[in-house]
């Protein structure tokens, strides 16, 4: 995921240069994007925006303090399962924050490994249809 000034501005070079689709998006009271999702229809590869204003007020406070480090960088882990347990007891890494149920429906915890990124791990449960 990219944390970006603002989403609107990204979205040309990837909707129109490589032909990738809006799948999903979020906009504050406002209308502005506070979250993108955009994919090519052949493909399940997935790139993600979040507005910075977003992450700051969304994201657990240590979260966000450690993204303001230089160098780091935010990577979102899409999983069938989260395992909360799993995280905690990894030795690798620092476990930060969750489960929480975020405002557009993951569940989600969050660790920072040796190199100072911060992983979000979210499990996104199934859809009625």
């Amino acid at each position: 995921m990219l944390i970006v000034k603002q989403i609107e501005d990204e979205l040309p070079l990837y909707k129109d240069t490589v032909q990738y689709e809006v799948k999903h998006e979020v906009k504050d009271n406002k209308g502005t994007l506070t979250y993108t999702a955009l994919a090519m229809s052949t493909d399940k590869h997935c790139i993600m925006f979040v507005s910075k204003a977003f992450a700051e007020r969304d994201l657990p406070t240590n979260v966000w303090e450690h993204l303001k480090a230089p160098g780091a960088s935010y990577m979102y882990h899409s999983v069938a399962k989260l395992d909360v347990d799993a995280l905690k007891n990894h030795k690798a890494v620092e476990y930060l924050a969750g489960p929480r149920n975020s405002s557009y429906g993951a569940i989600e915890a969050f660790v920072l490994d040796a190199s100072g990124h911060v992983h979000c791990f979210g499990e996104w449960p199934k859809q009625a249809t």
